[in-house]
């Protein structure tokens, strides 16, 4: 970057280091980002509810030299009848309207549709170069929401709000590119990144327990329900004693399930676990799922942060052959089932099981596989972005 940059970031959340992939992707993205020297300063506008953690000071510290640049905004309300968006959205305009913050040279909405539409929508914003960073398919990853006649018009607004909105929009991944590509924009690919050195540590060894886990928000859109159902049919089969099943993650509207297959001993839950401390759990884990969907009816994730630190960490994958997971895995490096096959998911796991040094192989491939994501790589092709695009200007 040429010039001195303001950026601003807006994202419906609170920041926490625990949320989700977009929360571990920011705490990787800003260290990395703000060792430029361009880069003056970041204002960070979320949002929280009064009994939600205020994580401010953590996001401060992410500054590497420790002088300030890292502004957090996170705007708090007691619990509503409005959706978070209304709420974050009606008080981030009067904050602003009421407050003299320097106005940003660039201003990065990181979400989705909601993020984009306060970006659009609120003046401080206009005079900005304004970035839309999508981190999943929108439409799809709400299908299970939006009744099928309502499609269209998701779809033809989303569409429109983002050509109204952004200068450049950035996704995480190529079945993410290939759907947005569609509307004719100009898309960049950068896809999510790891460090590699955070997630080193010794290889496992054949064993007569497999540890399996799923990591992630707890929802339908990531597969949870898939894993419940592996869960209970290999505790039904005569490799019961073989496996453990663990889960760790926020419960959401899965707490009783969760609760219940817990204490049933079908799974262990673990709730959400700081991504600091994944490591340390992940020592002792020997297989990780990847069960999100890509469909036209539930699911659009691009490539999984997930994903990549448990390719990083040496992890035996078992995933879905969609076209989120097979833009980084292939059957040299992982297990790969067709989409909704029960069956075929179950059978893959007793095969890990009953050739585990061909699945240990497969780990190492993995993370061979992901060495070159690294957020220095990441971060360098984000500062391309903004460079080529003022270039153009």
């Amino acid at each position: 970057m040429e010039e001195k940059v303001i950026l601003d970031i807006i994202m419906l959340s609170t920041f926490g280091k625990q949320e989700g992939g977009r929360e571990t992707w920011l705490y990787n993205f800003l260290p990395e980002l703000l060792k430029d020297d361009k880069i003056i300063k970041i204002n960070l506008f979320g949002f929280r509810t009064l009994a939600q953690q205020d994580n401010s000071e953590l996001l401060i510290k992410l500054d590497p030299k420790g002088v300030g640049r890292i502004v957090p905004v996170i705007l708090e309300s007691a619990p509503s009848k409005y959706p978070k968006f209304v709420t974050m959205f009606t008080l981030l305009r009067k904050t602003l309207k009421n407050n003299d913050y320097v106005t940003p040279t660039h201003t990065m909405a990181v979400g989705g549709l909601f993020e984009t539409l306060m970006l659009r929508f609120i003046k401080r914003f206009k005079k900005s170069i304004r970035i839309v960073w999508l981190r999943s398919i929108f439409t799809q990853e709400k299908a299970y929401r939006i009744p099928s006649y309502g499609m269209s018009t998701v779809r033809y607004f989303e569409k429109k709000n983002l050509n109204k909105a952004a200068h450049i929009i950035i996704v995480n991944g190529d079945d993410t590119k290939k759907f947005y590509s569609q509307y004719q924009f100009p898309i960049h690919t950068i896809k999510n990144a790891v460090n590699v050195e955070k997630w080193q540590m010794h290889s496992m060894e054949p064993s007569q327990v497999l540890h399996v886990a799923y990591i992630g928000r707890l929802s339908q859109v990531k597969g949870i329900d898939a894993y419940f159902e592996l869960a209970k049919s290999i505790k039904k089969s005569e490799l019961s004693s073989n496996f453990v099943f663990h889960v760790v993650g926020e419960a959401n509207n899965f707490a009783k399930e969760v609760g219940e297959l817990n204490k049933n001993n079908i799974v262990k839950y673990h709730g959400a676990i700081d991504n600091d401390k994944l490591p340390v759990f992940l020592k002792h884990i020997h297989v990780c799922v990847a069960l999100g969907y890509v469909s036209e009816k539930l699911g659009g994730a691009g490539l999984s942060n997930a994903l990549i630190e448990q390719m990083a960490a040496e992890k035996i994958i078992l995933a879905w052959g969609n076209n989120a997971f097979n833009q980084i895995l292939d059957e040299t490096c992982a297990y790969q089932v067709e989409q909704y096959n029960q069956a075929e998911l179950q059978n893959s796991l007793t095969k890990i099981f009953t050739q585990q040094k061909v699945a240990l192989d497969k780990a190492k491939k993995a993370k061979q596989r992901v060495t070159p994501y690294t957020i220095e790589a990441h971060v360098a092709k984000f500062k391309k972005v903004l460079n080529d695009y003022q270039l153009n200007e």
